[in-house]
């Protein structure tokens, strides 16, 4: 599987999915960009070769990596993601788990007890994100 991302851009107060019709989300060796691919406002150089606008800020966004997983109602779980289950309460997704194993996480909102998201997702469903919704944090 190839990974996928998604990013909160701080100062714009929204989220972007990689693969949006004119945002990529890249990691350049050093630091996470978010280019802008939107090139019908741009003008080509003498070779015919859009210059691309420099990407956002990195310091005004956060990366979130696609767990590979979908809630009960297929929708796709990223980190940073709160899921609700009837009977366990509201759940954040967060990565790693632990220092030991490369998996992903739930972390418990009302008391901070952790677990792994494994199969078991598909009994989860996703009420919101962190970011466009903090209110979910809240005891």
């Amino acid at each position: 599987m190839t990974p996928k991302f998604r990013a909160w851009d701080n100062g714009m107060e929204m989220m972007v999915y990689q693969g949006d019709d004119e945002i990529y989300i890249c990691f350049d060796g050093e630091k996470w960009k978010l280019l802008d691919y939107n090139r019908s406002h741009l003008e080509t150089d003498e070779y015919g070769m859009y210059e691309i606008e420099q990407p956002w800020e990195v310091e005004n966004i956060e990366i979130m990596q696609y767990t590979g997983l979908k809630d009960r109602k297929g929708v796709e779980i990223y980190e940073g993601d709160v899921l609700f289950h009837p009977l366990q309460g509201r759940r954040k997704v967060y990565y790693p788990y632990s220092e030991r194993v490369a998996s992903y996480g739930l972390r418990d909102i009302d008391n901070g007890f952790g677990s792994t998201l494994q199969d078991s997702h598909a009994v989860w469903e996703i009420i919101g994100n962190i970011y466009e919704n903090p209110e979910l944090l809240e005891d």
